[in-house]
Formats: C-alpha cells, sequence, structure tokens
C-alpha cells in the first residue's frame, strides 16, 4: 500500500495541478477498458491522458498489451479545429499495420496498443506528450511527423525513458545530427531533403526544364523542415540558375514575401510550405502579385508536403498541371499489397497523399524491432534501436512488409541471430546506418484539372 499511495502522491500535481485524487477517485483497475474514455490504467489506477491524448486502436482489454505511441498533428486545435487529412492517413496506415500484426497474434502472444496524442503542430505540447508517453505510459517507441516536431520529441524525451523515435515524414538534414547525437535512436522512412534537392535540380536541368541563368525564387517556411530544404536547394540550384531565398513563418504574415517574390519575376517559384500557406500563397499571387501568373510564363513547383488535396481548395484553376516531388508511395515491391489492403479498409487510395505507404513501413519495422527486443531483454528504446540497426542488413534474407510475413519475421528478430532485410511499400528501406533514414525513389506529381494527382514518373536521386 505504501507504493501505490506514493504513485498517488507523484501523479496529484499532473496536468497544472489537478488533483488526480479527483480526476480518478482512486479507482483501481486491470486494464484500461475499466477506466474512463480519457483515461489509461496504469500500475492499476486509472490515471488522466494527456490533453489531447487517447486510446486509440488495437488491444487494451489486456493488462499486459504491447504498448505503441504516437504524437501527430491532427488538427489544428485541441478542441477540433481543422483537420490535416493527410496526416490521418498516416494515422490509418498504422492502425493498418498494427490490426494486421494483432491477428498474428502480436507480439509473442500479446496484442499492440497504439496511443495517440493529437500535438496540434505545436512544439511545447509535442514536448509534453511525448515526454509523458515516454516517462508515464512508458512507450518504448513514439512516432512522430515533421521535422520540427520530431526534433522536438527527441529533445523532450533525451531523459524521459530515451524511446525510440520514427517518423515517417521528417525529411530535414537537421535530423542526421539528431540522429548520431542521441544515441541514434532518432529514425525516420523518408529520405533527406538533400536527396529530394538533387531530384528537383536534375529536373530544372533537364531538356524542358528551366533555362541555364534563370530566376528561380525559394519561398519556404522557417521551421526545419523549410530551411533544410530550401538551403540544400540554393546548394544545387545555383551553379546554374540565380536563386533567391525567401522566407515565412508558417500561419504569419504572407503578403510581404510574396510581394517580394513578385519583384523578382521569377521563372519558377518553388514553394516549400504546408496547404493552408500554399493556398494563402497562391490567392495572394492571384490578387496582387502580377509576375507570378501564366500570362507572365511563371510557373509554381511544389515540394512533398504539398501533395494534399488541401492545397486546390479554392486554386485549381490556377494550379493546374502544376508539377511538384515527394518521396515515391509506390515505389516499393510491397505497395501492390498495401494499396488494396488499405483502399478496401478505408476507402481511398494512399496515393492520395504523400508518406501514407512510408507510415505503413515506419509502422512495420518497429514491430519487427520489437520483437527483437522482446527477445533480447525485454521493450525498451535502447532494444528497440539495436532492433532497427538489425532490418536493413546486406546478405541477410529478405522480408517484405506485408501480414503474410509478419510472423517469419518477428521469428527471425527473437532468434540467436537475427538480421532481415526488409523491403516496403515506400522502397526498399537500405538505411543509412550514419543517417538513420533511406535512400530511396522520387516521384515527379502533377496536378490533374479534376483536381486529383498524377505520378508522372519515378526517378532515383542522382549520386552527386
Amino acid at each position: 500500500m505504501r507504493r501505490a499511495a506514493a504513485f498517488v502522491l507523484a501523479l496529484s500535481t499532473l496536468w497544472g495541478g489537478c488533483s488526480f485524487t479527483t480526476a480518478t477517485g482512486f479507482q483501481e483497475c486491470n486494464n484500461d477498458t475499466e477506466c474512463g474514455a480519457a483515461q489509461v490504467c496504469l500500475k492499476r489506477y486509472c490515471i488522466p491522458l494527456p490533453p489531447g491524448c487517447r486510446r486509440d486502436f488495437g488491444d487494451f482489454t489486456s493488462a499486459d498489451h504491447a504498448v505503441l505511441a504516437a504524437a501527430l498533428p491532427l488538427t489544428d486545435s485541441l478542441d477540433g479545429g481543422v483537420a490535416d487529412d493527410s496526416e490521418t492517413a498516416g494515422l490509418d496506415a498504422f492502425r493498418l499495420a498494427v490490426g494486421e500484426a494483432n491477428e498474428k497474434q502480436g507480439l509473442n502472444g500479446r496484442r499492440f496498443a497504439l496511443y495517440v496524442c493529437n500535438t496540434t503542430g505545436s512544439e511545447d505540447l509535442v514536448r509534453s506528450q511525448s515526454a509523458w508517453l515516454a516517462r508515464e505510459l512508458g512507450a518504448p517507441a513514439i512516432f512522430t511527423s515533421g521535422s520540427s516536431q520530431t526534433i522536438a520529441a527527441a529533445v523532450a524525451t533525451e531523459d524521459a525513458g530515451a524511446p525510440a523515435l520514427m517518423s515517417a515524414t521528417a525529411t530535414s538534414p537537421d535530423l542526421i545530427g539528431v540522429f548520431q547525437g542521441q544515441h541514434q535512436r532518432v529514425w525516420r522512412v523518408a529520405p533527406p531533403d538533400t536527396l529530394q534537392a538533387r531530384v528537383i535540380s536534375d529536373l530544372f536541368a533537364a531538356d524542358g526544364g528551366v533555362a541555364p541563368g534563370a530566376n528561380v525564387a525559394v519561398l519556404y517556411e522557417k521551421k526545419a523542415y523549410g530551411e533544410g530544404l530550401s538551403g540544400a536547394l540554393r546548394d544545387r540550384l545555383a551553379p546554374r540558375l540565380q536563386v533567391t531565398i525567401v522566407p515565412f513563418d508558417r500561419g504569419g504574415d504572407i503578403n510581404v514575401p510574396v510581394d517580394r517574390v513578385n519583384t523578382l519575376a521569377p521563372a519558377v517559384t518553388i514553394v516549400v510550405a504546408f496547404p493552408p500557406d500554399i493556398r494563402r500563397i497562391v490567392e495572394r499571387a492571384r490578387l496582387a502579385a502580377p509576375n507570378l501568373s501564366a500570362v507572365k510564363n511563371h510557373r509554381w513547383f511544389f515540394t512533398d508536403s504539398a501533395k494534399d488535396p488541401a492545397i486546390l481548395q479554392g486554386t485549381l484553376d490556377v494550379l493546374a498541371g502544376t508539377m511538384g516531388t515527394a518521396p515515391a508511395q509506390n515505389a516499393g515491391p510491397t505497395f501492390g499489397g498495401f494499396q488494396p489492403n488499405f483502399v478496401q479498409k478505408f476507402g481511398f487510395d494512399p496515393q492520395t497523399f504523400s508518406y501514407t505507404s512510408h507510415s505503413y513501413d515506419a509502422m512495420y519495422l518497429v514491430l519487427l524491432a520489437s520483437a527483437y527486443a522482446d527477445g533480447h531483454g525485454g521493450l525498451s528504446g535502447a532494444r528497440l534501436t539495436e532492433g532497427l540497426k538489425l532490418l536493413s542488413v546486406q546478405g541477410a534474407p529478405e522480408v517484405k512488409l506485408l501480414p503474410e510475413n509478419y510472423i517469419l519475421g518477428t521469428t527471425a528478430m527473437r532468434g540467436a541471430s537475427p538480421a532481415l532485410n526488409v523491403v516496403g511499400a515506400s522502397g526498399d528501406l537500405d538505411f543509412d546506418v550514419d543517417a538513420g533514414a533511406p535512400s530511396s525513389k522520387y516521384e515527379i506529381w502533377q496536378v490533374l484539372p479534376d483536381a486529383g494527382f498524377a505520378t508522372l514518373k519515378l526517378v532515383a536521386p542522382s549520386g552527386t
């Protein structure tokens, strides 16, 4: 009883002084389903989940379920707000993989349970949520989204259990340093933007691209993602083009930066931003930036974060035919198995958004690494990290990330000589162990007149 009382006392200061006694009434429990919808059963007591967090998918009826957690910017407000459909699609891919694993006995008989926190895009919120998920919930792995959010979560969890972090969407080159400086525990399935810059540079240099010496503007958001990609683009394009980079604050004033780009009269404006800001940028250009119109032979070009139907709301007449790049959705040998399963369960094509297949692969990587950890000392961030390093071993048995191969893969990872060479829906997943990210193909996509997207071709980043 003394240990239980100490636990209750420690929790009484959580969430701005909210009394644990008041919040839970000392309700005892054996599993989460015996607690309220906004609570979790920890050490046999129901305690409140942090603001924005919930039990999402999997087995919450077992006391010994295997915990997984994700902190994602699902909406722009905890009170509801505008939903990010791309993030929801990624979460659906997580759910699909978890469901497939649980149908195959989960983690050696233990089912997985996925807890999800809505970060609203706030770095303060993702820090507090991820620290709680690691320290209190004991999550050995946390899925994050976007470069800035992933970096914030890495800092917050370094001394809070140090879980393995996995992102399907973080692409900033800054994360290479974070990976190296945090015991190689910060992983991502998407390739770093230094490779996307190579693809764009090669595309601009090809026949029908951009004439040597032309003006090119890079309009980018001042976050890790935008800063990293804009810098890489400047370095790649500057030898043959006149490149000007123009920053703006996410959600902030857009008029001044767009007006500045208008004065440059560029042949192409590369936009590194997310859909809400892209819509505002295009609308400002329509109303007050004549040099950024098709009449002046100006072209827009977008990067991975823009491949989302949300950019077309009210802007289709301007953007039809516009091109962009993104880590390829259908570059992996298992995409043909993943796609119909996803469509059957959720009712839309995963190629509608960037990174949906990357999310599916990300979850499978953590599931396999969990099997390694469970068989070699127990679930922890450190053990998961060890397992992740063993999934891209050249010469090891190849395993395609699909449900029919789940038991084969987990059995191998629990064994005495664990090593696999996995291939996924997003690509071959040949990880650079010094960067925590793979090299993979990119798709060149285009906006269709009917508001959809077409993949024009897949290309591999050039070697230099």
